[in-house]
């Protein structure tokens, strides 16, 4: 997915497309980082002492990137203090001095262990001198600020007292403009989305309308991803909602008389005022109204995924660019890739939420099929369509967590579009059976939260043949389907190509939980998988170190390791074995764990890809050689399964919804793709030449970080 150093042939070609076949950017979303000289900083090589420290309010992940400026520091010969409570430990000395196993055993947990607070002195002069006096007095000569642009504003008045900063950016909000991702931004959705989920089952049984506050500060982000992933019937954030509370209460009349259990508002803390807003719902509509702030909550937990291995790639570039000579500049992700700005910069910039996405929530949460809400005025009808358009819509493959999500987008989309949608079961043997449904807008409700497909999914030998390739065509051809939504791996986009070199117009979207469709830097499922293998490593470790003991577990991908590096990392793994980077080297894996074994090295885990495999002897050989009990673990099926994670359902719905756009504007034979921050398409006979691999970045730093 995303590095610094991307698989050249992927980056090529997507770039290539993507000028080609994409509308314009947002303007914050096309600026590019500048490619201009760093703030001139101590010379490259030259720092030999470094400071980390967290500030402002904590986020999960914080944790990982610590370990990561930690060990990367150590990597190039560096001494690393810890600065306890943020810019007040700074002022008050209070340092602790951190080497790779003081941060062992953390990257798994939530918070900060170097504790985290706001610090007005920090905001005076006074404070300031004394700060960097501290900097010069305890030798350190380049510090690492974890926080949010409230941070960086304490990082800069240390760099105008001569000491180098670089910024990492720590908030659940996702509310720093210069970037894509915040460290903590998805573990505070999952954990509101978790939560949403379970209010809903309450709401639905006792028939009730739920307000739902979630955190945010001034910005909308999280009620936005959280109002996608739970299906919401409306979301408040200071961006989308304008205060007419009486359009509010009459959309609640409207779709109780219709039928509707429950009614669900997701409203972000820039808005505020649930309690009040769920009294004069409930007094003016007579349904029995709630309010839920779900408050700190959504700090806390253990770090997801996404948060572990991109905090530890922020914590790392941190490091690097220190090392390399620069000073005043803030990590951030950006279209793609991990880059920097500097610090000046990042703090004028201005964010606001992705319009795709807003367009997006709004097609999801309209009332009602297409042609009722044409009668209504709320939709405009689709003068450009000759007619009313037919779509058909199947999940082929194995299935994937997000599938229902990407379905439910298809359906409700294309009929604010007036189209009518068919959906086939059983992926290509619907097409050959005449096995469909008509799809509705209810057919589709309470879907957007489970794993699997309605939809069903299989492989179909019968398709390969020309038999069975006839009769899926002649049943796309008596419907008259003017398009087939095709969601699945690259097989089934395989299987698509074939319907268009028969002259059917075809849109894949991908999902797969081994991410190895090359033209996207995200499939759908993917996220959930690692989530998945993840928390399943995390228990396996601790067991590991109780009888300390080694411990292989073999985690799914297909030919591909992307599953393996990410969960290599997120989990701390000593060694990640992918089919990309591993020589089937089994004596330097030995030798290592030999070596930390005299060192007092109390567990070993060992992260492998299914391609690699052959778990089980690999275990024998490292016991056999090492006397150290050693025990394989296979995953298998269980990453396929479970509730889909927040990124998972609004990923989904985006690429579910951009497949209607693409149809409904006209085109034809495209693949759906995530690819440099946006949501694009590309011609689906050249997006199947690409080819794709594990970053060789993130691989290389897996190896610093699992260093101790």
């Amino acid at each position: 997915m995303a590095g610094t150093k991307k698989n050249e042939a992927v980056k090529d070609e997507t770039k290539k497309a993507a000028k080609k076949e994409t509308a314009k950017k947002e303007t914050t979303k096309k600026e590019p980082a500048k490619k201009e000289t760093a703030k001139k900083g101590t010379g490259a090589g030259k720092i030999k002492r470094i400071g980390v420290l967290t500030s402002g309010g904590d986020a999960p992940g914080m944790n990982a990137a610590i370990r990561a400026v930690v060990r990367t520091g150590i990597a190039y010969g560096m001494e690393v203090v810890g600065v306890r409570r943020g810019f007040s430990g700074l002022i008050e000395e209070d340092f602790v001095e951190l080497t790779s196993k003081s941060v062992a055993d953390t990257i798994q947990k939530g918070g900060t262990f170097l504790f985290t607070a706001r610090c007005p002195e920090m905001l005076t002069k006074e404070g300031q001198d004394k700060a960097a006096e501290n900097c010069r007095k305890h030798g350190i000569e380049g510090l690492v600020v974890i926080g949010g642009d409230g941070s960086y504003r304490g990082a800069q008045s240390l760099a105008a007292r001569g000491i180098n900063v670089i910024g990492v950016p720590g908030t659940i909000d996702l509310d720093i403009a210069c970037t894509e991702y915040t460290i903590g931004f998805d573990t505070a959705v999952n954990t509101a989305m978790q939560a949403i989920d379970n209010i809903r089952d309450t709401s639905t049984s006792q028939e009730r309308c739920s307000i739902i506050e979630v955190m945010g500060r001034h910005a909308g982000f999280i009620a936005l991803w959280c109002g996608i992933a739970n299906g919401a019937e409306a979301v408040l954030s200071t961006e989308m909602y304008n205060y007419e509370e009486q359009k509010l209460i009459g959309d609640i009349q409207t779709k109780r008389k219709s039928g509707r259990k429950h009614y669900i508002i997701v409203n972000a803390e820039g808005i505020g005022d649930s309690e009040g807003m769920a009294k004069r719902i409930e007094y003016a509509t007579g349904v029995p109204t709630t309010a839920t702030n779900l408050g700190y909550m959504q700090r806390g937990g253990s770090p997801t995924c996404k948060d572990r291995v991109f905090a530890s790639a922020m914590g790392a570039k941190a490091v690097d660019i220190l090392h390399n000579g620069g000073n005043q500049r803030v990590v951030a992700f950006k279209h793609g890739q991990f880059v920097d700005y500097d610090m000046e910069e990042a703090l004028a910039m201005k964010k606001s939420l992705d319009p795709f996405l807003v367009d997006m929530l709004s097609k999801l949460t309209r009332k009602g099929e297409g042609r009722l809400l044409q009668r209504e005025g709320m939709l405009p009808v689709n003068t450009e369509s000759k007619g009313r358009k037919k779509i058909g819509i199947l999940t082929s493959g194995s299935d994937a967590p997000g599938m229902n999500a990407a379905i439910r987008a298809v359906v409700r989309s294309a009929i604010g579009y007036n189209m009518k949608v068919f959906g086939f079961y059983r992926g290509f043997n619907g097409l050959i059976e005449k096995d469909y449904i008509e799809m509705s807008n209810s057919t589709m409700s309470e879907t957007v939260q489970k794993g699997g497909t309605l939809l069903l999914a299989a492989d179909c030998p019968d398709f390969k043949t020309e038999e069975g390739l006839e009769k899926a065509v002649e049943t796309i051809k008596e419907l008259e389907l003017d398009a087939l939504v095709v969601i699945g791996g690259t097989g089934t986009m395989r299987g698509g190509l074939d319907l268009i070199g028969r002259g059917i117009n075809v849109i894949g979207v991908p999902a797969t939980i081994d991410n190895d469709v090359a033209c996207t830097e995200y499939t759908i499922g993917y996220d959930t998988a690692i989530n998945t293998a993840m928390a399943a490593i995390d228990k396996v470790r601790d067991t590991s170190a109780s009888h300390e003991r080694c411990s292989i577990i073999e985690v799914a991908g297909f030919r591909s390791g992307h599953n393996a590096l990410w969960c290599g990392i997120a989990t701390g793994a000593e060694e990640i074995l992918t089919p990309e980077f591993y020589d089937n080297d089994q004596q330097t894996i030995i030798s290592e764990i030999i070596n930390k074994k005299k060192l007092g090295k109390r567990l070993h885990l060992i992260v492998n890809s299914e391609a690699v495999g052959k778990s089980g002897s690999l275990a024998k050989n490292i016991e056999f050689a090492t006397g150290l009990e050693t025990r394989a673990t296979i995953l298998g099926l269980i990453q396929g399964g479970g509730t889909p994670s927040c990124q998972d359902r609004v990923y989904a719905s985006a690429m579910g919804g951009k497949a209607v756009e693409a149809i409904n504007a006209g085109s034809k034979n495209r693949i759906v793709a995530y690819c440099n921050g946006e949501f694009v398409d590309f011609d689906m006979e050249k997006a199947l030449r690409m080819t794709k691999q594990p970053d060789s970045y993130m691989y290389e730093m897996s190896k610093k970080l699992a260093r101790s």
